[in-house]
C-alpha cells in the first residue's frame, strides 16, 4: 500500500473529536486541584494570600506590628470555624445602668414624669416681702383643710360626752375639747397661758378655771402639759419632777391643778421661747391664750408657724380683749391660720358677768 505525504496545508483540516478534546481538559483540571490542594494542606509554596483589609491595616498603623511565623498562622486559620454564626449582642441594660449612670440618665425619654412631691423652690428675699406676707404664713390651705377634715370627722363620729362643754367628743384615742369655746382634736394637748401683769383679776382666775376644766375632759389614754409665760417661763413640772409630758391620770391631773392654782400675774410678755417649749415637746394641739396688746413680731410668728409645721401641731389661739372684738387680723389670727388652728377672742369685760 502506497503512502501519500501529508502537507502543511492538509493538516489543518484535521477536526479533534469533541470528546477527546473534554478528557484532556478534565484530566487537566483534576491535576490542578490535586497539586494545588496537596502543597495547601502540606505547608508548601506560598502561604495563603492575606485578605485586602489587612494590607490597609499594616498601611495605618504607625509602627509594623510583631512578624506573623507561617506555622502560628496556620494554627490560627485550622482553629476558626467555618461559616460560623455570629450571635446577637445580649443587652443588658440594668447592668449598664448599674455601672453607668451617667450614660442611663442621659438616654432616659424625654417624656419621664418629674417626682411628684418635689420641694418647692424658696423666693429670692426680699421679693415676697413686698408682694405678700412671709412665706411660712402662705401656701397653707391644705393644711387648714386637712385639719378642718380632722375636726369634721371628729364631730361626726363623737360619742356623748358627760364631762360638761369642756369635751365635745372623743374617736377611738383622739378627744376634741375647748378651752373658752375654741376647740382642738388630739391625744397630746399643751396648754400655754399668758400670766404677765395684764392678765391680772379676772382674766387669769376665768383662764384658771377654764384649764382645769380641759384637763379634767381628758381621759388616762390622752397627754398633757402646762405652760405659763410672762418674761420668763413658768412650766409644771409634771408628777416625776422632769417636766415631761404627762398621761392624764387622776393624779397627774390633781398635780397640775395645784400647780395652775399657785399661779399669779406679773411681770412683761415674751412669747417666742414660751412657744418654743411647747412645741419641743410635740403635741398634737396647743391652746395658746395671750392678750395682743404687746405685738409678736412678724419674723417671730413666720419662725412659730414653721415650728408648729415641723413637729405637725395645730396651735389654737385664744385673745383676751378689752371691748369687743374689732375683727380685724392680728399676730394671734396669723399663727391659728398658719398652723391650723382655731381662734377665739375673749372680751374680759364680760368676765365674771
Amino acid at each position: 500500500m502506497s503512502h501519500e505525504p501529508i502537507f502543511a496545508d492538509d493538516r489543518a483540516a484535521i477536526v479533534w473529536p469533541a470528546w477527546l478534546f473534554s478528557a484532556v481538559m478534565h484530566a487537566a483540571a483534576l491535576t490542578l486541584a490535586a497539586v494545588t490542594g496537596a502543597a495547601v494542606f502540606h505547608g508548601a509554596g506560598m502561604p495563603p494570600q492575606q485578605p485586602a483589609g489587612w494590607d490597609l491595616q499594616l498601611a495605618l498603623a504607625d509602627e509594623p506590628g510583631p512578624p506573623v511565623e507561617e506555622a502560628d498562622f496556620m494554627a490560627a486559620v485550622a482553629t476558626e470555624p467555618v461559616d460560623a454564626v455570629v450571635a446577637d449582642p445580649v443587652v443588658e441594660p440594668i447592668a449598664v445602668a448599674a455601672e453607668s449612670p451617667t450614660e442611663s440618665l442621659e438616654e432616659a425619654p424625654d417624656d419621664v414624669a418629674e417626682p411628684a412631691d418635689a420641694p418647692l423652690a424658696e423666693a429670692p428675699p426680699g421679693e415676697a416681702d413686698d408682694a405678700a406676707p412671709p412665706k411660712s404664713m402662705l401656701g397653707l390651705d391644705e393644711l387648714l383643710a386637712e385639719s378642718t377634715g380632722a375636726g369634721e370627722a371628729a364631730a361626726g363620729g363623737r360619742k356623748s360626752s358627760r364631762r360638761g362643754h369642756f369635751r365635745v367628743g372623743q374617736v377611738g384615742g383622739r378627744a376634741t375639747v375647748r378651752v373658752f369655746g375654741v376647740e382642738g382634736t388630739g391625744s397630746k394637748f399643751v396648754y400655754l397661758f399668758d400670766r404677765s401683769t395684764s392678765m391680772a383679776g379676772a382674766p387669769l382666775a376665768a383662764a384658771q378655771q377654764q384649764l382645769v376644766g380641759s384637763l379634767a375632759a381628758l381621759d388616762t389614754v390622752h397627754q398633757f402639759h402646762v405652760i405659763f409665760f410672762n418674761h420668763r417661763v413658768a412650766a409644771w413640772s409634771g408628777a416625776d419632777g422632769a417636766g415631761r409630758i404627762a398621761f392624764a391620770t387622776d393624779r397627774n391631773k390633781q398635780l397640775a391643778e395645784q400647780f395652775v392654782r399657785s399661779i399669779t400675774a406679773s411681770g412683761g410678755t415674751y412669747r417666742l421661747e414660751a412657744l418654743h417649749q411647747a412645741l419641743r415637746l410635740a403635741p398634737d394641739v396647743i391652746f395658746f391664750l395671750t392678750d395682743a396688746d404687746d405685738t409678736m413680731p412678724a419674723s417671730e410668728v413666720a419662725e412659730a408657724i414653721a415650728s408648729a409645721g415641723r413637729t405637725g401641731t395645730t396651735i389654737a389661739c385664744i385673745e383676751f380683749g378689752t371691748g369687743p372684738s374689732t375683727g380685724r387680723t392680728n399676730f394671734l389670727t396669723e399663727i391659728a391660720r398658719g398652723a391650723g388652728g382655731q381662734y377665739g377672742y375673749v372680751d374680759v369685760q364680760q368676765l365674771g358677768r
